[in-house]
């Protein structure tokens, strides 16, 4: 027997189409990424024909925008909101802070698709005009500052706390050889943030730490130009969109060459990312080291944070984060991440037995966390490097 359709009904119907094709969208964004953002799978994803998909948006960064608007972007803003409610005033409680905190550990699809669209916006106009809109709007917002000492305080806080949450989002698929729990990790951190730490002024550091740029040099000149070259055709795509063909006419070589010794363009870039990565750690290393000698840990490990978001270390950023996004949904990828960060708390545990009985995975994966974090915070707190981080580092090494 035929229905009539109740008054509104096309609406309605139109309403749930569109709920359908972004909860797709947001469901393979999260799973698989950006590039897994195509009209045909969220059609098929949806039980709908194409047309739909479509009729509604004329690009893949047209959709991107969509989520982030109608999902990503505002339950991001309200789990921070509520993070910080954690610590904050009367509100603060240790258990209630370490729940939350598992909630980027363990995040809903919306959080994870909010730090995918946020990793690559760096690389498409539209999206990072609009990321950029938001920003100014929602989020620069809960790291304001005034004249007053304790709101400077309650910003580096939030904004030290916010790299964590991004950090936890960003490696919450690495798989491990044992359970994690970060609920130790996390009481830490809250306990430090109840600490009235000293400020200190922070060495000034001409240029900045990444000022100067750190050669590849593998013994063979061609490939350190093709290595470079991948990662500046990198910094300035993104990963999808950056071709072998370009990469090649930069390095002034043939994709011959190229693939005579990577199989794949992933494979070159995971290799150009790492050699990189040896190149310069020593060399920002040894300028730390100095550093904690002269002014502490706390004060080195804060510098690191300042310099990481220094606006002129958005090149840096970017592959970074392209780095780390394109493994997070590539399985042998996440199994490398993995399999280092545990050899590097095997290799700690090892050579230093006081680390022997403090080192642990959980621990190791927090910190991991933090490091990845720093380099999304400026995506959305651009004036975050400005703030005295050394006010954190301090409490949570006491």
């Amino acid at each position: 027997m035929h229905v009539p359709e109740p008054q509104g009904g096309l609406g309605n119907r139109a309403t749930r189409t569109d709920d359908r094709v972004l909860q797709a969208a947001v469901e393979l964004l999260a799973d698989e990424g950006y590039s897994a953002l195509a009209f045909t799978r969220i059609s098929e994803r949806a039980g709908l024909s194409r047309r739909p998909v479509h009729d509604r948006y004329e690009s893949r960064s047209d959709l991107a925008l969509d989520i982030w608007k109608r999902k990503a972007g505002a339950a991001l803003l309200a789990s921070l909101e509520g993070l910080y409610e954690t610590f904050e005033g009367k509100g603060a409680n240790r258990e209630h802070f370490a729940a939350a905190m598992q909630e980027f550990f363990t995040p809903s699809e919306e959080l994870r698709c909010a730090l995918e669209i946020l990793v690559v916006s760096q690389f498409d106009l539209r999206l990072s005009t609009a990321i950029a809109e938001s920003a100014a709007r929602d989020f620069e917002p809960l790291i304001h500052t005034g004249p007053a000492d304790s709101e400077l305080r309650r910003a580096t806080s939030r904004a030290y706390v916010t790299a964590y949450a991004f950090g936890l989002i960003l490696t919450s698929r690495l798989p491990s050889s044992e359970p994690i729990d970060i609920g130790y990790e996390a009481g830490r951190l809250f306990d430090s943030l109840m600490i009235d730490a000293p400020q200190s002024p922070l060495p000034q550091i001409e240029g900045g730490i990444f000022s100067t740029p750190t050669a590849i040099e593998t013994g063979e000149p061609q490939l350190d130009a093709l290595l470079m070259a991948t990662l500046d055709e990198v910094a300035a795509q993104g990963y999808e969109k950056a071709t072998t063909a370009r990469i090649v006419r930069a390095a002034g070589c043939t994709e011959g060459y190229l693939f005579s010794r990577y199989d794949s363009k992933r494979d070159l870039f995971v290799d150009a990312v790492r050699r990189k990565l040896a190149a310069s750690l020593q060399r920002t290393n040894d300028l730390l080291t100095s550093i904690a000698a002269t002014y502490g840990q706390p004060a080195a490990d804060a510098l690191l944070i300042r310099e990481s978001m220094r606006p002129q270390a958005a090149r840096r950023r970017a592959v970074a984060l392209e780095h780390l996004r394109v493994g997070m949904h590539d399985a042998d990828m996440r199994r490398a991440h993995s399999e280092s960060l545990e050899k590097f708390v095997e290799n700690t545990r090892a050579t230093d037995p006081e680390w022997e009985r403090l080192m642990t995975l959980s621990r190791a994966r927090f910190g991991y966390a933090l490091g990845m974090g720093i380099s999304a915070v400026p995506l959305l707190m651009p004036s975050a490097w400005e703030l005295p981080f050394d006010i954190s580092t301090r409490a949570l090494a006491e």
